[in-house]
This record gives C-alpha cells, sequence and structure tokens, in this order.
C-alpha cells in the first residue's frame, strides 16, 4: 500500500501488525516509514528506535533515524546513526553520501576514506 501512496492505508496495516506482532522489529521499521512519509517524524521516531532496540543491526531504521535526527537539527546524533550505517552496510551509498554531507556541515572529514579508495 505505501508504494502505492495508500500511505494511510499502509499506515493502519503497519499499526495492526505492530499489535499482532510487537517483538518484531519490520512491523515497527514500516510503520515508521509510512509516519515519516506522511512528515509525522515524531511519531515515527519511536517506531523506528522500537525497530532499532529489537534488532540493533538494523540499518534502514538507523538510517531513517539518522534522516530524522538531521532535519531536527542534530547534526552529531545524525552523524552517530550514519556512521553506525555504514559500518553495517559499507556500501550504502546513500548512507554515505548523507554522511559526508554530514561531516561538511560540521567543517570536518573523517581521517579515513572510503572503502576502496587508495
Amino acid at each position: 500500500m505505501a508504494d502505492q501512496f495508500n500511505l494511510e492505508g499502509a499506515l493502519a496495516q503497519f499499526s495492526e501488525a505492530v499489535r499482532l506482532d510487537p517483538n518484531s522489529s519490520a512491523p515497527h521499521y514500516n510503520k515508521g516509514r509510512v509516519l515519516l512519509d506522511l512528515q509525522r517524524n515524531q511519531e515515527a521516531t519511536p517506531e523506528l528506535e522500537a525497530a532499532v532496540r529489537i534488532d540493533p543491526n538494523a540499518a534502514d531504521a538507523l538510517y531513517l533515524l539518522g534522516l530524522i535526527e538531521k532535519q531536527s537539527g542534530n547534526n552529531d546524533e545524525s552523524i552517530r546513526l550514519l556512521e553506525r550505517v555504514v559500518q553495517l552496510e559499507p556500501n550504502n551509498c546513500d548512507a554515505l553520501y548523507k554522511l559526508g554531507k554530514a561531516f561538511r556541515a560540521e567543517g570536518t572529514m573523517p581521517a579515513q576514506s572510503c572503502a576502496g579508495e587508495g
């Protein structure tokens, strides 16, 4: 439904999935993703955080939390979250790009280079 732009319908379905299986990361992530698409970041954050509590390696949820933190002006927290995503998924181009932009906004760059650079 979310991919068909029926965000409210998708939200209802993912809310039901969370109710049925509150200890599964995927329903929390998907509910958070839809809430973010609806620009309801304050409601999305606890769902995404729940996804990460259940699965600390939930890179997709960490990425979205990083975006929320950036939008909220919390650049340091955004960097921390995006660095974790890159640790989990070194070839995640979106996370690498966002991380680079966050470092540039801070006026700092990490000492190490991207994988594959010589």
